[in-house]
């Protein structure tokens, strides 16, 4: 994985919000010296709606803070924005002088302070856990989806289960700290690997857990253009409730896209987004987590549907539901 992979990865665990981070122009980079330039890899970072800038340090240089904070304020000089550092490794005491110098940096995978918008610096400490949540984390939704529909989670190790779902052991271990707290599993300890236990049958943890989840649907958007690819995406909304129900459904292809598979598919312009619905082909959701990782089908996973149309008053629909459970008993 690249190092901006890892950054927009990292970002995502923690903001639960997927950043943006695009090339800056090349008019604006030829306003820095070279040095600036040959050092830093800097690019363009979109979060929360703010413009930042990032700075990522090689790998295989060692900081110098005092240069470190020095070049960085040439660069927001000739820039005019706000530069964070992205540095590779850093040890307590220079993050406390980055800290005490209210120097952004970002640690990917491990520390994160960015004072003007938000601060992570957990290190690899397990974070605190609220009991009286009244919702789960995604990640944390997606290990019991997953447990209730393939029933695999619990044979495996939680580093195999942070690679089966796609996400880093960090957020593993931290999903099932929230778990534990709900008093919906326990972790349990075989040799030197952990894995981890749910208490409950199926029907009843479906029971305890369904107040705590959420439908995963985080924005829909109109398309006027789907490539051939994401044509063969994921079916979702009524579409997909018609496909494994009694349902009937005549609306527009509608499918599910994660976040990231989202920016992609914009940035490769295999979707143009349309301000109309009479020009739309189709409806894209775009998921809080990848629906993939809880389906085998050309449909999204029946429990994430559930809690798409859990609201849905129409009787039609809630019979749809019904027979959706029954599909995963």
């Amino acid at each position: 994985m690249s190092p901006i992979d890892d950054l927009k990865k990292y970002v995502d665990e923690i903001t639960g919000t997927s950043p943006v981070i695009q090339p800056v122009a090349k008019s604006a980079l030829a306003t820095l010296p070279l040095y600036l330039t040959s050092q830093f890899d800097i690019r363009q970072l979109y979060l929360f709606g703010e413009p930042l800038l990032i700075a990522l340090i090689d790998a295989h240089t060692k900081p110098d803070l005092a240069k470190l904070a020095r070049q960085r304020e040439s660069i927001e000089e000739k820039l005019g924005a706000s530069v964070v550092l992205v540095i590779p490794q850093l040890k307590s005491y220079e993050r406390k002088r980055l800290i005490q110098k209210q120097i952004p940096f970002i640690v990917p995978g491990r520390q994160m302070y960015l004072p003007m918008l938000l601060t992570d610096l957990r290190e690899s400490f397990p974070a605190r856990v609220d009991a009286t949540a009244t919702t789960m984390s995604w990640v944390a939704q997606v290990i019991v989806l997953r447990h209730l529909i393939f029933h695999d989670v619990i044979e495996r190790p939680l580093s195999h289960i942070a690679t089966m779902l796609g996400y880093t052991p960090m957020a593993i271990s931290q999903a099932v700290d929230a778990l534990v707290a709900l008093q919906l599993c326990e972790r349990v300890r075989l040799g030197r690997e952990k894995r981890i236990y749910f208490h409950s049958a199926p029907d009843k943890l479906w029971r305890m857990a369904r107040p705590y989840l959420r439908a995963p649907v985080k924005k829909s958007v109109l398309a006027c253009k789907l490539g051939n690819r994401l044509e063969q995406a994921l079916r979702a909304g009524l579409p997909a409730l018609a496909d494994l129900t009694d349902i009937a459904s005549t609306e527009k292809l509608t499918i599910a896209l994660s976040e990231s598979e989202f920016r992609t598919a914009l940035e490769e312009g295999a979707i143009e987004i349309c301000p109309l619905e009479e020009d739309a082909l189709a409806v894209v959701q775009v998921w809080a987590y990848t629906p993939k990782v809880l389906t085998i089908g050309r449909a999204v996973d029946p429990l994430s549907l559930y809690l798409c149309f859990q609201d849905d008053q129409d009787e039609r629909v809630q019979t749809a539901l019904e027979q959706l459970l029954e599909l995963v008993e």
